[in-house]
This record gives C-alpha cells, sequence and structure tokens, in this order.
C-alpha cells in the first residue's frame, strides 16, 4: 500500500513492525512465553443488550483491529482504480500478469511440498502474499538511485496480491455461514448503496453501517475484516464543497493508525512463535519447507514469469527504465509475506495445532531470505547506478 510522496511513513512502518516482530520473538524464547501467551489469550466482551461478543485479545486483533487495515486497503484499491496505477487498463496487463504469476507459483510449490496431507493442504494460500509495508520500505532504502518505474510496478503488484488476498479469505476460508446473520450484513450493504447511489458526501452513515455489518459478519462466520473492503469500495470517489475528496480524506486520516498501530500491533501478536526444542521436522516439515520455498523462490520464479509473459505476446510491454536485474530484486521483495502471510496461516490452521508453529516458522524463514537476497539485488543497482552517474 501507499505511493512515492509517503515512503517516509512507509520506511517507519517497516522498522516498527521488525521491532514488533522482534519482540514477540524474544517474548517467545525466553522466560517471560507465558506472560506473552496470557496477554493474547486474556478475553475481553462487549455485551449490548442481548447481542454481545467475548473473544480473546489475539481474535480482537486480527478480527477487529485488521478490519481498519483491510478498510484501508479497499480505499486504496478504490482510489487507484479512479485516479491511479489501474485507471488506465493498458498499463495493467503486466503488473496483473506478474501479480498472479505471484500468486500461482507459491501455491504449486506449496501442494508440492504438502500433496497429500489433508491437514496440511488448507494453507496453500499463505505463500501467495506480499507484505506491501515491509516491501515498499525495503525499496525506500535506495529509492534515490532506483528508476520510480520500480516502486510503481511493486505497488501494482501488491495492491492486486491485497485484492486476490481478500477474494481467496472469502471463497476459501469461511465457515459455514449465518443466514440471519448474512441477511442483516446485506441489509447493511445495501443502505451503504444507497448512500453511495446518491452521492452521500459525509463519511459518519457510511461507517456507522459498516461497524452494524462488522458485528453481523462476525456472527455469521464469514470472516469479519471483509467487511471493511466492502465498507471501503461503497463510498464514492467524488470532492465535497470544501475541495477534499472523501476516499483521499478517509485514507489519510486512518492511514497513519494502521500503519504505526495496528500493523505494528498485529506483529507484534502473530510473530511469536518458540523456537527452543524445535526437532528437525519442524525445521524441515512439509509446511514449513511449502510456504518458505513459496515466499522466497516461488514469488519471483511467478512474478518474472508473468512480468515477461505479455511482452512476448505482445500484449503489454515493460518500462525501458527497468533491466532484468531490478525486476529480480524487486521480484524478491515480493517474498515478503508477513502480514498477509500470518494472517492467512491463522485461518487455515485455527483449529490444526500442529502446524501452527510450522507455518510461523515458514513465514519468518521465507520472509527473512526474500528480504535479504532482495535488498543485496537492489543495493548492486543502486550502486551500479551511482557509478554510471560517477562516471557521467
Amino acid at each position: 500500500m501507499g505511493h512515492p510522496k509517503n515512503l517516509g511513513q512507509e520506511q517507519l512502518t517497516g522498522i516498527l513492525m521488525l521491532g514488533a516482530a522482534l519482540v514477540a520473538l524474544i517474548a517467545s524464547n525466553s522466560p517471560i512465553d507465558h506472560w506473552y501467551e496470557a496477554i493474547l489469550e486474556t478475553r475481553m466482551s462487549i455485551q449490548i443488550g442481548n447481542v454481545g461478543l467475548d473473544k480473546p485479545i489475539l481474535l480482537w486483533v486480527n478480527e477487529g483491529l485488521m478490519t481498519l487495515f483491510f478498510f484501508l486497503v479497499g480505499l486504496e484499491i478504490k482510489k487507484e482504480l479512479k485516479v491511479g496505477l489501474f485507471a488506465d487498463t493498458k498499463q495493467l496487463v503486466t503488473p496483473l500478469s506478474g501479480a498472479i504469476g505471484g500468486i500461482m507459483v507459491p501455491a504449486a510449490i506449496f501442494f508440492m511440498f504438502n500433496f497429500g496431507h489433508s491437514e496440511a493442504i488448507s494453507g496453500w494460500a499463505i505463500p501467495t502474499a506480499t507484505d506491501i509495508a515491509f516491501a515498499v520500505a525495503a525499496v525506500s532504502v535506495f529509492r534515490e538511485h532506483l528508476p520510480k518505474e520500480l516502486r510503481l510496478m511493486l505497488l501494482a503488484i501488491a495492491v492486486i496480491d491485497d485484492l486476490a488476498a481478500v477474494v481467496l479469505i472469502a471463497i476459501f476460508y469461511t465457515a459455514s455461514p449465518s443466514a440471519i446473520a448474512l441477511m442483516f450484513a446485506g441489509l447493511a450493504w445495501i443502505g451503504q448503496a444507497v448512500l453511495n447511489r446518491y452521492n452521500v458526501r459525509t463519511l459518519t452513515p457510511y461507517i456507522l453501517l459498516g461497524a452494524f455489518m462488522w458485528v453481523a459478519v462476525l456472527k455469521s462466520g464469514v470472516h469479519a475484516t471483509l467487511s471493511g473492503v466492502v465498507t471501503a469500495m461503497m463510498i464514492p470517489y467524488i470532492t465535497r464543497d470544501d475541495g477534499h475528496n472523501i476516499v483521499e480524506t478517509a485514507e489519510h486520516g486512518i492511514k497513519p493508525w494502521v500503519n504505526l498501530l495496528i500493523l505494528p500491533i498485529f506483529a507484534l501478536a502473530n510473530a511469536g512463535v518458540s523456537l527452543l526444542g524445535l526437532s528437525v521436522e519442524d525445521w524441515t516439515g512439509t509446511v514449513t519447507l511449502g510456504i518458505a520455498m513459496g515466499l522466497f523462490l516461488g514469488k519471483p520464479i511467478g512474478i518474472l514469469i508473468g512480468l515477461y509473459l505479455p511482452t512476448l505476446l505482445r500484449l503489454g510491454k515493460l518500462p525501458s527504465s527497468l533491466c532484468f536485474s531490478h525486476l529480480l530484486g524487486m521480484s524478491f521483495l515480493c517474498g515478503i509475506g508477513f502480514t498477509m502471510s500470518l494472517f492467512i496461516a491463522g485461518l487455515a490452521y485455527e483449529h490444526t495445532a500442529n502446524s501452527f508453529v510450522q507455518d510461523r516458522l515458514g513465514i519468518l524463514m521465507g520472509t527473512a531470505l526474500s528480504a535479504a537476497l532482495g535488498l543485496f539485488i537492489l543495493k548492486l543497482n543502486a550502486r551500479r547506478s551511482m557509478h554510471a552517474k560517477a562516471n557521467a
């Protein structure tokens, strides 16, 4: 998520998320590990009349706070469709093909490792995701010495990845829904559609209906975070009398809270994995290797094939400023799966305790390897660019 002008905030987000993940890892591998787990399992309740919610803090983070993250994703997708990266469909072919390749190949690698394992196979979507906050933060380290088109290509692929992840969650990671609860969620959506139809230019009614929808979706069995995307997409992309666009106003208002608070809290709550006493099977398990190799190898292979295929078929073209090594480094950074991968893993293995250590281990391994190699390749490109300018 994000645009070049926001790279300072994106860098800070990456630092905060990395710090939060390290704190979680340290807490999980120290004498305070029981305190860490106890806090996440502490239950919190909200009761209004006969309707109540009673969940542990971990789920309040993953199903509550992360709804705001998905709301921001929806706002950014809406903006990109109207005036951004996706407004010109001719420019969409290449990044769309790259993103599709970056989804299919990691999933295929995971299937290859876990074929025949009925419980493990449900995690096939985990290595298909890209963590845009971390990836953009990594690219921004060398932003002065890399073509701006590289950042735009990364953003396009990552936004498509976010949208694909939302669809995958809705289709493959939804429990048997409650028809009555979905009916109430549908009524909230109809209300938002009416507001949209009449170009209502204040956010409050959309947010209130979105909150009602969140409760209804949560009660239905469908993952509640999807209500955030739906609400964002129903807000009209129009400019108010004060000259401010309603979608951009909402995006600018919520973005610092999501990037600087919600995502680090999510990392703190979900990145904890005890490395003490891990067996060889944990390090070399099919889930661990399927996720790690899917992110580290599947992402760059799939994205590069997807980027060059439209060029060969003359359906699209790559920017002339980007060489293969630029795209190679960017493709490895897309293997940073952290946030969305952890999120999908929590859904895939919600009731499978044996895979829970392996999925987080695989995500951390794949993310670390992808970030290290991607940064190394881009550093070489940046150094080459500096030498070329110096000798010009």
